[in-house]
């Protein structure tokens, strides 16, 4: 089964729990094992933790789309 998911965060370090309780019913949803579910969280903190850190030249508020796809296979 595929699927897209989609969110729109601001630049907070508090929206990483809003943005994990979010992708949690849609990795559900199309069954990603727990190895799977684990590195996808991992990389999403990562990777919104270097955005919000490093992703602007200012501290002024920004908005981060993050999308996920998953797919059959």
């Amino acid at each position: 089964m595929s699927g897209d998911f989609s969110l729109t965060i601001r630049n907070d370090f508090s929206e990483l729990q809003r943005l994990f309780q979010a992708v949690e019913p849609f990795m559900e949803e199309h069954k990603l094992s727990p190895g799977c579910r684990y590195a996808a969280l991992l990389a999403l903190e990562e990777m919104i933790t270097n955005i919000i850190k490093y992703g602007y030249d200012d501290q002024g508020a920004h908005e981060i789309a993050v999308g996920l796809r998953a797919e059959a296979g």
